[in-house]
């Protein structure tokens, strides 16, 4: 092409997020900076110094009046990810990359893509460890049979984090090993004790929850248990047992080691009864196909991409249902028709 596609950034200051959304359009030749934008602006001169971006602004509307981006990165806290994207749509980008968790309830969800819809925008939401290598290494070889058919999945969550922080990267990872397929049913407990708040909403301090999809593979998931503050639970960040999620199938099983490993530890371990014992390298949660380089792909030509708006709702839908489920009691069986959190509702409830 030979015109660049236009970039515009906004929410680049607090855990820093943007920054890595920013170095991956940058080492992709078709793509430029050109706007930033954040309510502090000493964030937004930090980063508009970083990347040399001149057009600076505090206030999103404006910037996205003023600059006609092709491309709208979405990194502010996740209170503001749907007012954000649907304000976004307005202007009618190309494409939003929006950063996960995609909304704070399913009817924010369904706002964001009706929003879209309306303007003719690609919406995209960041779970981009299905294109990091470990994690993409370990489908291909569940794919190709290297442990028979798929069982059972057990995973485990950020342990100082929350379900929506970081267990909606893990819940979306487990709905790529089953394929996508539908979830029949969520049954699970979540622990809310120490009211902990982080990323401008409440945090549980833990979840157990386990899930049917429909071709019968079973999910089983923890999250949290370590209730450190926000700022302290990030030192687990890329440890072992961030993501580290067990894929049992009918001839053996495949351990993924999560997103950082001790010396001498690989990422991906298989354990097959024909093939013997196999261990493979792989890398932080930055390393693999960068899924910026792919939304490009897919503005150009419609290659497929695997962040999907649709695919973030389903993910979205089965942490509220694990939500929905500690508050009622019971077995919650999807589709769940609860626009709301659940979470928010049991605390009101309290």
């Amino acid at each position: 092409m030979a015109e660049k596609y236009r970039v515009a950034l906004i929410g680049v200051g607090g855990m820093g997020i943007a920054y890595y959304h920013a170095n991956c359009f940058v080492a992709d030749e078709r793509a430029e900076l050109v706007a930033c934008c954040d309510i502090n602006r000493e964030a937004v001169d930090k980063f508009g110094d970083q990347f040399d971006i001149a057009d600076r602004h505090e206030d999103a509307d404006t910037m996205l009046a003023s600059v006609s981006a092709d491309v709208v990165v979405i990194g502010a806290n996740e209170t503001a990810h749907a007012p954000l994207t649907i304000l976004a749509a307005r202007h009618a980008p190309k494409a939003i990359l929006c950063e996960k968790p995609m909304a704070m309830n399913l009817g924010e969800a369904d706002a964001m893509i009706a929003a879209c819809e309306e303007t003719g925008t690609q919406l995209f939401i960041g779970h981009q460890r299905r294109y990091n290598t470990q994690y993409a290494i370990a489908k291909e070889r569940l794919d190709a049979g290297a442990v028979g058919d798929l069982t059972q999945i057990i995973a485990r969550g950020h342990p100082g984090s929350s379900l929506m922080v970081d267990g909606t990267h893990t819940v979306d990872l487990i709905r790529f090993y089953a394929d996508d397929d539908p979830i029949e049913w969520v049954m699970a407990q979540v622990e809310s004790t120490t009211g902990r708040v982080g990323w401008g909403h409440v945090l549980e301090d833990a979840t157990l929850s386990t899930f049917k999809f429909r071709s019968g593979v079973r999910a089983l998931l923890t999250t949290g248990g370590h209730t450190a503050s926000a700022e302290e639970s990030l030192g687990d960040a890329e440890g072992t047992n961030y993501h580290r999620i067990t894929l049992l199938g009918s001839q053996g099983y495949i351990e993924i080691y999560g997103d950082g490993v001790l010396e001498g530890q690989p990422f991906v371990r298989i354990v097959s009864s024909h093939a013997g014992v196999e261990e493979l390298p792989g890398g932080g949660w930055h390393n693999g196909l960068s899924p910026q380089s792919a939304l490009l792909d897919t503005l150009e030509d419609g290659s497929p991409h695997l962040l999907r708006a649709e695919s973030a709702r389903a993910t979205l839908e089965v942490l509220m249902a694990v939500y929905e489920s500690a508050k009622l009691g019971q077995v919650i069986p999807l589709p769940l028709d609860n626009p709301e959190n659940p979470l928010e509702e049991m605390l009101a409830d309290a």
